[in-house]
């Protein structure tokens, strides 16, 4: 932002978490997999934050949505 002050700049990020359990990336392919499967069927929650920044000044922003995936997912889903 401080190089472009005539643009904006969006930053966003999303955390998952499931009762008191929150998720942060997965360490690996496998970890993905194996996060989904444990959801497949159930809901979850997904914690959604942004961070505009514009020449007119900053705004900023979350959301909380709750999701119930498919409980026949397959590994190529």
């Amino acid at each position: 932002a401080a190089r472009c002050p005539d643009e904006r700049v969006l930053g966003v990020d999303q955390v998952c978490f499931d009762g008191d359990v929150s998720f942060g990336k997965p360490a690996s392919p496998d970890d993905h997999l194996a996060r989904l499967r444990g959801l497949a069927g159930r809901a979850h929650g997904l914690v959604t934050a942004w961070h505009l920044i514009t020449p007119r000044g900053v705004r900023f922003g979350a959301a909380t949505s709750f999701v119930r995936m498919r409980g026949d997912l397959t590994d190529a889903e």
